[in-house]
């Protein structure tokens, strides 16, 4: 049975879990994740599912790539099974940003590459370590087109990439170029990558105590990192020039813009300047009082702190490489 996600024929599939109507895949490419019965149907089904497709498939390969998986996807919140990733989180979390793809592809052809120089060969099911939008070899080949054109890669395959379209059995070779090694030496460098810290952002208020302990903190430890809240940590220094410090050091930010204080706002746009992943949260009753300029980002609207804590673990497995 083919690869829902790459469409690889040669992948294999088994019912783990028939009472929960839970299916595995084994595909050479993907490597091994699982579908909820209903998110399986969704993509068997609905032929205008394509870009969805993509980003799920993208995500996926991200773990597998990572050695993070195998990766759990129900179509909405599963109570049932706490490591389950809801769909429609995975869709968020694809960059739509041209720039935030090449970043995240370039992070995924070093992680495939052994040694400096070294020749990485794709077929046509790799389109999901490209970030394509859509399942089809036009946006594959334009992704790769775009990184020969920036310089990052350069080609060692004598196919055309529109002959590499259109052939029976395609595949490509690429090698990263020394340009590219220095991309992504900078991108590492800007993510602190090896850092396992989190930056938390949030009203101090008593009120939303439970919010941190069990939400927040619960949250970020059960994913593996380190929260660190600057009004909990012990310095002599300013506060400001700490908390500058600290966001510096992190590898993301949560920031809950429930009361609304300022300096929450400063503290995200900060992160966002340094180029690291905010995670954005409100309580659902303070939603409407959020500043317009902050408004677009996908904010994750809690009602306590157990949806809290669920719906921020979920995030942080979908977002954080």
């Amino acid at each position: 049975m083919a690869c829902t996600l790459c469409k690889n024929p040669k992948a294999n599939v088994n019912s783990s879990d028939p009472l929960n109507r839970i299916h595995q895949y084994e595909c050479p490419n993907c490597g091994t994740y699982q579908l909820s019965d209903e998110v399986k149907k969704l993509f068997e089904q609905n032929h205008d599912n394509q870009n969805v497709i993509a980003k799920v498939a993208s995500f996926v390969r991200k773990k597998t790539i990572y050695q993070e998986g195998p990766v759990l996807i129900f179509h909405k919140k599963s109570d049932n099974n706490p490591y389950s990733i809801p769909l429609d989180e995975i869709i968020n979390s694809f960059p739509e940003n041209i720039n935030d793809r090449i970043e995240l592809l370039m992070l995924n052809l070093s992680k495939k590459s052994s040694f400096m120089g070294e020749q990485l060969k794709f077929n046509k099911y790799d389109f999901p370590v490209f970030y394509c939008d859509s399942v089809n070899m036009q946006s594959y080949t334009f992704m790769i087109n775009t990184l020969n054109k920036m310089g990052y890669i350069e080609l060692d395959t004598v196919t055309d990439l529109e002959e590499f379209a259109n052939l029976r059995d395609p595949y490509i070779i690429l090698r990263i170029t020394p340009e590219g090694w220095n991309k992504i030496y900078k991108i590492k460098s800007t993510k602190n990558q090896n850092s396992s810290t989190a930056f938390v952002a949030m009203s101090f208020d008593s009120s939303l105590e439970n919010a941190y302990t069990n939400g927040i903190e619960k949250a970020i430890r059960e994913c593996g990192y380190t929260p660190n809240r600057v009004d909990q940590t012990e310095h002599n220094e300013k506060i400001c020039d700490r908390i500058i410090l600290e966001i510096k050091r992190s590898k993301f930010l949560v920031c809950d813009f429930t009361g609304h204080r300022n300096g929450v706002y400063f503290e995200a746009g900060y992160g966002l300047g340094l180029k690291l992943p905010v995670i954005w949260t409100c309580r659902e009753d303070e939603l409407e009082k959020t500043h317009f300029d902050t408004r677009q980002y996908n904010h994750i609207v809690w009602n306590d702190e157990n949806d809290l804590y669920y719906k921020l673990k979920n995030r942080i497995m979908a977002t954080i490489t």
